[in-house]
């Protein structure tokens, strides 16, 4: 777990009225470390009982591990009707290669909260990351149910919410992430 998710952890820990977050991880190390953070009700090390009882999954991993992950996921369901949402940063391609597994199974809702920091990992997480920040949900298809409950989730957490289609999405990204790289070039220039 990094910043991003930890940081979602921590808030929704803070809230009221709270759901049960466990946390699933890959290493003994990893569940240490969480367990010494207090940012999940449960951590363990088995995909399939980390949501046993879940009624939201939040799939937070790097982007080349979604597919085997949502695979293993459909796989240990026990339940209908869970919503799954990614917090992925590229959404066009994740959703045409994982939303086809969840689209039997599953409510899967893609979102990006924009919302990060200067510094990275789980110790730099906190509860406030997400308030006032903006996330983007990219969904194909709006099952409403569903979609209302992941645009609630993020309301809660005190964000804005921006809908986008997929495609959109990322080429607004791309724009976004080289914006520093032309103003740093202009600068450079400037000084000729």
């Amino acid at each position: 777990m990094g910043l991003i998710v930890t940081s979602l952890s921590l808030a929704l820990k803070n809230l009221k009225s709270r759901p049960v977050i466990t946390a699933i991880t890959h290493t003994q190390q990893k569940v240490s470390q969480l367990n010494t953070l207090h940012c999940a009700d449960r951590v363990v090390m088995d995909l399939q009982e980390g949501i046993k009882d879940a009624d939201c999954i939040v799939l937070a991993s790097t982007l080349d591990s979604f597919k085997l992950i949502a695979r293993k996921i459909v796989n240990s369901i026990t339940k209908p009707n869970i919503v799954v949402i990614d917090l992925g940063s590229v959404k066009d391609s994740v959703i045409r290669e994982i939303g086809p597994i969840f689209s039997r199974h599953m409510q899967y809702i893609p979102c990006h909260p924009m919302a990060g920091s200067e510094k990275s990992g789980y110790k730099a997480a906190r509860k406030n990351l997400y308030q006032n920040t903006t996330c983007i949900i990219t969904p194909r298809k709006i099952n409403s149910m569903a979609f209302n409950k992941v645009k609630k989730f993020w309301k809660i957490l005190e964000c804005h919410i921006l809908i986008l289609d997929p495609q959109q999405h990322d080429r607004n990204v791309a724009h976004l992430s080289h914006i520093p790289h032309v103003i740093s070039v202009a600068l450079v220039n400037s000084l000729d």
